[in-house]
């Protein structure tokens, strides 16, 4: 071990901190991206593409079975809505808050289409998907859940799936 490394691993240790220097050199955390989401505050994997915000496990779940010709919709948008745009043929995304949907609209690519649907319980957001459809996925992750996942049923493709993100809300 060079001499300047040995002195700042017996600083680590005399802090107490050097589990923490272990888990930068080698880790899921610095390999997933943890760490570039945590500096960048933004939800990316190492290499600073977006991410879902959803755990790691679930999106190592998700990505092998993503097809590229699906259509996707999906209540909320966000860096999620930018991972699945690169990843399936369209994307249409409704979004409550008009600055956060234009903040990434602005980073979206072309087929990525998002709209600003002003919420009400039960009222039209609740319905963006229906008459859009069919959708292979309906990603469930924004507001008015219940009514938006009981609503959408009806713009599923056959063999669709409704994905319900933060279900115990």
């Amino acid at each position: 071990m060079n001499p300047a490394r040995g002195a700042w691993v017996r600083l680590l240790r005399a802090v107490n901190l050097e589990s923490v220097h272990g888990l930068w050199e080698r880790s899921p955390l610095r390999e997933d991206g943890w760490f570039r989401s945590f500096r960048e505050r933004r939800p990316v994997d190492a290499k600073g593409q977006p991410l879902p915000w959803i755990t790691y496990g679930a999106i190592t779940f998700l990505a092998p079975r993503i097809r590229p010709e699906w259509r996707v919709f999906e209540f909320g948008c966000g860096f999620g809505t930018l991972w699945w745009a690169a990843r399936v043929r369209e994307v249409i995304a409704c979004e409550h808050d008009a600055a956060w949907r234009d903040r990434i609209a602005r980073l979206a690519p072309a087929n990525a289409t998002i709209l600003h649907v002003p919420l009400e319980y039960g009222g039209a957001y609740a319905q963006t998907a229906v008459g859009r459809g069919p959708f292979d996925l309906v990603v469930v992750d924004g507001r008015d859940r219940v009514n938006s996942a009981t609503a959408s049923v009806g713009a599923l493709a056959p063999g669709g799936v409704i994905l319900w993100d933060n279900s115990e809300r």
